[in-house]
């Protein structure tokens, strides 16, 4: 599925099955559109647990929080954990099209994104693992095993 935004198209990309789309630190240079297969969403405590912040599978839209933001950097890790199909929308091209918006409406997306940024360290703080931020369902171990073996190199 390609996608466009005015007159731009976005085409899509593929990542396979254990493949780092982007690494919590990464400059958030894209938002994500995930078309087909799964991606896990989640950050690393100290101790090496994963903790999930949310899963997609065959829909869904991820890094947007790291693009809107006002330090444009990821605070997460998202990981295919199945072959996956995604469109890729270049931070530069989000930008063009909010500058042609109000003030207003960019200072509520940038608000909206540090509360997420702040969510996303309260939880890595208190090692929070919720059914809700995951679309209902824990990582499966195989999951688990995937995605420590993807970000560890």
């Amino acid at each position: 599925m390609d996608l466009s935004l005015k007159t731009k198209v976005f085409r899509e990309s593929s990542f396979s099955k254990g493949d780092v789309i982007f690494s919590k630190g990464d400059m958030a240079k894209n938002i994500y559109i995930l078309n087909r297969g799964k991606v896990a969403c989640f950050i690393v405590s100290k101790d090496k647990r994963i903790i999930p912040i949310h899963g997609l599978e065959n829909s869904g839209i991820f890094g947007e929080d790291g693009v809107l933001s006002q330090d444009q950097v990821h605070r997460y890790f998202a990981v295919a954990t199945m072959d996956s199909l995604v469109t890729k929308i270049p931070r530069k091209d989000v930008n063009s099209f909010l500058e042609g918006s109000s003030d207003w409406l960019k200072n509520i997306l940038n608000t909206i994104s540090e509360r997420v940024h702040n969510t996303v360290e309260l939880i890595s703080e208190h090692k929070i693992i919720d059914e809700r931020l995951n679309g209902g369902s824990e990582f499966s171990q195989e999951d688990e095993k995937l995605i420590l073996k993807s970000i560890q190199g």
